[in-house]
């Protein structure tokens, strides 16, 4: 059992801190020394301890069901405690093999209500899930939630002040007003947890319900009544993932609706969509899509996810030099390279078959250098054969070890890192 005992802000009302008590049995899961926080640029004072819990509790919970054992609180929004039921039936049924329990036990069952404002806000990151969510809500009063603890890490100083940058210099982006939120949201439960669960819990559990609770005390501060979140795939890619339509818009707390946006497009149409807004309004975007450690500029243009990217841009027509990458014809022996190379998920695996699928139609590409020759590459691009990833379920016994190495030695880990990244360079 897990009992939360206090919620207290701190940091000049900047800080959420949870005082929680951990039973024996589950002790081995939780971080003793790095107990759950987020932190905010603004102060949340002045937000009730039903919401404040929230953060923790998103992410909280879906570990209770999983590893069975009951949760106590004092209070909580009601909007929160009526979703959680549905929350976990919905993850019951992406996993069938692991048999969801877990209870909340929630004292004081709290109504936050509230004037309706039609404030609006998004996660953002700058990738295209985001941009595209961007565009379809960017002539409202739109705020932006940048977090920093889930894909760029607590003490990552270079690549948090680049998505600072990046928020603050991109033209497209200047009429909105930006909060930024951090949080130990990855790092609060061991790689015990994960090992036992057998699931790569970010991104098959945890991510969605982690990253939109986090932001439900700016939220209720903001008084914002639609929160978005952009999808990662799309309804023709049907695979268990913890960021869904369904799971995303049952989240719930005080009278916050939640859309889980552009889940009708592809990558594809995403980048599509970007680009002709950027035509329509002649205003230049810079795509940031690429976490690469080689990365010195906005992209890598070099991993799977810029190449892909690339390839969606020239395949529309334009140029991806002007969108964030620096890119020549040499592009195409990259991809050539990685396709023969292992394509190791499903999600990936659908992107370029998408791709392929709109190169064998599209008509005009851009073209770098001599068109004849690119053209034959791209013919090439569409006939090559994409071996199908095989299906794993679960986390191989070389990644469990692999991942409790890293956990055990942090230090030199990050040594090791940014030794071989003087290497690569």
């Amino acid at each position: 059992m897990i009992v939360i005992k206090d919620i207290s802000v701190v940091e000049n009302g900047k800080t959420i801190i949870y005082d929680y008590s951990v039973s024996t049995m589950f002790s081995k899961y939780f971080d003793k020394k790095n107990k759950f926080f987020a932190s905010y640029e603004v102060d949340i004072t002045s937000v009730p301890k039903s919401i404040l819990g929230i953060p923790l509790l998103a992410n909280l919970l879906p570990i209770s069901w999983f590893l069975d054992f009951k949760i106590q609180i004092e209070e909580l929004d009601s909007s929160f405690v009526t979703c959680v039921n549905e929350l976990k039936s919905e993850f019951q049924k992406m996993y069938p093999n692991h048999e969801l329990k877990g209870d909340l036990i929630v004292n004081n069952i709290i109504t936050n209500s509230k004037a309706k404002s039609d404030k609006k806000a998004m996660l953002f990151s700058g990738g295209v899930d985001a941009i595209s969510a961007y565009i379809r809500h960017c002539t409202n009063d739109l705020s932006l939630f940048s977090i920093r603890g889930a894909d760029i890490e607590l003490d990552d100083d270079e690549r948090w002040n680049d998505l600072l940058d990046y928020n603050n210099t991109q033209k497209y982006l200047s009429s909105n007003l930006k909060y930024t939120i951090s949080s130990n949201l990855r790092t609060f439960y061991t790689y015990k947890f994960e090992n036992e669960v057998n699931l790569k819990w970010w991104g098959q559990v945890q991510h969605g319900l982690a990253l939109l609770g986090v932001t439900a005390p700016l939220t209720h501060l903001l008084k914002i009544d639609s929160l978005y979140i952009g999808s990662t795939h799309t309804k023709k890619t049907q695979i268990s993932w913890g960021s869904t339509p369904i799971t995303d818009e049952l989240l719930k707390w005080g009278d916050v609706d939640i859309t889980h946006e552009c889940y009708d497009l592809s990558r594809q149409e995403k980048i599509k969509s970007i680009l002709d807004f950027s035509k329509s309004t002649k205003k230049s975007i810079g795509l940031r899509v690429c976490y690469s450690e080689r990365r010195e500029t906005l992209n890598c243009s070099s991993c799977e996810k810029c190449l892909r990217t690339i390839m969606g841009i020239i395949l529309e027509g334009s140029n991806p030099n002007h969108f964030g990458f620096i890119v020549d014809a040499s592009f195409y022996s990259k991809v050539d390279s990685l396709l023969k190379s292992k394509i190791n998920t499903l999600g990936i695996y659908n992107h370029w078959k998408i791709l392929q699928a709109t190169a064998i139609k599209q008509k005009h590409f851009f073209v770098f250098d001599d068109g004849q020759v690119e053209k034959l590459k791209l013919e090439a691009f569409c006939n090559f054969h994409i071996k199908e990833p095989e299906l794993i379920k679960r986390v191989s016994s070389w990644e469990k070890w692999k991942f409790a190495l890293i956990n055990k030695y942090p230090v030199l880990f990050n040594f090791y890192m940014k030794f071989r990244l003087k290497l690569i360079k």
